[in-house]
């Protein structure tokens, strides 16, 4: 199989991998599951400032692309972790790649390693124009010196590197890969049906009061779930004004509610979403998704076939309540879809063999 051709096909290595976080998202959660798919061929060594991470912590936080506050910081903290960078690539000389997924670990290491004869791998998440132009744009400035130096670089979505590919160098070769879910558990805890899931952080651009907006009761019952922005969740509950509408946080098994769930709703508009994992977690459980008509969104739903896309909510709402039949059609295509392309193993070992190679 692919799985297994992916992992005996190249040598043992060396890989270092060196991150600072400042959330825990969809992309955290893959990077955890990529640490552990490349240990299991490879030997990994992780530095970060996250408790998520199991390795040596990073003990300086630089944000340059956050707020002010933090930029100015930054640039006071940024020769103290240039020099703890330095020291990390000095312990580790014998390492044969590193790969980086952080803003700050690009424009530090990358052009050190390539000074050295060393290879590095970035990946995006996400469309980069509104974080690196703030600041005068010295972030882009920053990060286009370094994007000549990175071995290969990739995105998770082709959106992604549409919108960034202006950055680097004609030479740096980009490749696109989606991301994936993994399989569910067999083992879910049962509640009681209900309609419609939205899950996602809270927080202007997600989309969630768009979809409360267009909800109807005779819909039925929406629960979403997810934590945020205090001041966005006050909103969301200012707008809840009946009875078929429950916003319950964050919950730990959220696979016993998509399993309740006829269908999902992502009704993100935000500007740096980089590819939606809740997206093809849905479709691992058979459950279609509504999605306005945009990236990345549409890249991982096929209207009609695995979800439906647009710009009426309300619409493309009522079409699946009220229509028994394209529900089951989309249910069952909806998983077909993630068993063929968002897998985790399969999505993990396409990553590992790109970062290895």
């Amino acid at each position: 199989s692919f799985w297994l051709f992916s992992r005996s096909s190249f040598p043992h290595m060396d890989i270092v991998y060196i991150n600072q976080t400042f959330g825990f998202g969809g992309a955290e959660v893959f990077n955890l599951s990529l640490i552990k798919y490349l240990s299991q061929s490879h030997k990994v060594t992780v530095y970060s400032n996250s408790p998520y991470f199991s390795g040596d912590k990073v003990p300086f936080t630089v944000d340059l692309i956050g707020d002010w506050k933090g930029f100015l910081k930054g640039i006071l903290y940024l020769p103290f972790l240039l020099t703890f960078y330095i020291y990390i690539i000095l312990k580790n000389y014998t390492c044969s790649i590193y790969y980086f997924t952080g803003f700050i670990e690009k424009i530090l290491c990358t052009p050190i390693l390539r000074l050295l004869g060393k290879k590095s791998v970035w990946i995006e998440f996400g469309p980069l124009e509104s974080v690196v132009t703030r600041f005068f744009h010295i972030p882009e400035y920053l990060y286009r010196l370094s994007a000549y130096f990175p071995d290969k670089v990739i995105f998770s979505a082709h959106n992604s590197l549409n919108l960034n590919k202006k950055y680097y160098p004609q030479n740096i070769p980009l490749q696109v890969l989606p991301l994936g879910s993994p399989t569910p558990p067999k083992n879910i805890a049962k509640i009681q049906p209900f309609e419609a899931i939205c899950i996602s952080r809270l927080e202007p651009g997600k989309g969630q009061d768009l979809l409360i907006k267009a909800w109807k009761d005779s819909f039925g019952k929406l629960i979403i779930l997810g934590t945020g922005d205090e001041n966005y969740m006050k909103k969301l509950k200012i707008l809840i004004n009946n009875k078929y509408i429950d916003l319950l946080g964050y919950i730990d098994d959220k696979y016993a509610y998509l399993k309740a769930c006829k269908f999902t709703v992502f009704p993100s508009t935000w500007p740096l979403e980089g590819f939606g994992l809740v997206i093809t977690e849905s479709l691992s459980m058979g459950k279609p998704v509504i999605a306005f008509d945009h990236p990345p969104g549409n890249e991982i739903i096929k209207s009609g076939y695995n979800g439906l896309l647009g710009d009426n909510l309300t619409e493309n709402i009522s079409k699946l309540v009220k229509n028994p039949k394209l529900l089951q059609k989309l249910s069952r295509n909806a998983k077909t879809s993630w068993r063929l392309n968002f897998q985790e193993e399969i999505c993990l070992s396409r990553f590992a063999k790109t970062i290895v190679k």
